[in-house]
């Protein structure tokens, strides 16, 4: 029992490291991005400056689509693990303010509705 524990000491260690090496070389990599992309936005627009701006806006898009990507993906994994614990507050909620805003809002326009009504019929 001995050996398992210290095999997943281990696979703890390694997994954070590697979580804090996936992080550090993207922080990294944006740091680099933002310092070319700085460095060519300073210099004569030429073709090739911009050539090479536009390749590292692509860059930039690219990891930010993805990084978008990541956290829908994410959101979606916590929805179906949790399934719908909150579904049931979260629309109770929704129907009380979308019930109150409407009753607020529309009270004096029915009211007064009706009382043009009465006049028009008396």
């Amino acid at each position: 029992m001995g050996f398992v524990l210290v095999l997943l000491k281990s696979l703890d260690e390694g997994l954070i490291l590697w979580a804090h090496n996936i992080k550090w070389d993207k922080k990294r990599n944006e740091i680099l991005l933002q310092r070319l992309l700085d460095l060519l936005n300073g210099m004569d627009p030429t073709e090739e400056v911009l050539s090479n701006l536009v390749d590292v806006k692509l860059v930039f898009n690219l990891s930010y689509d993805m990084e978008e990507l990541y956290w829908e993906h994410m959101a979606r994994v916590n929805w179906l693990q949790h399934g719908d614990r909150n579904s049931t507050i979260f629309h109770r909620w929704l129907l009380r303010s979308v019930t109150g805003i409407i009753f607020r809002d529309w009270w004096p326009v029915m009211v007064g509705w009706w009382i043009q009504l009465r006049k028009l019929v008396e």
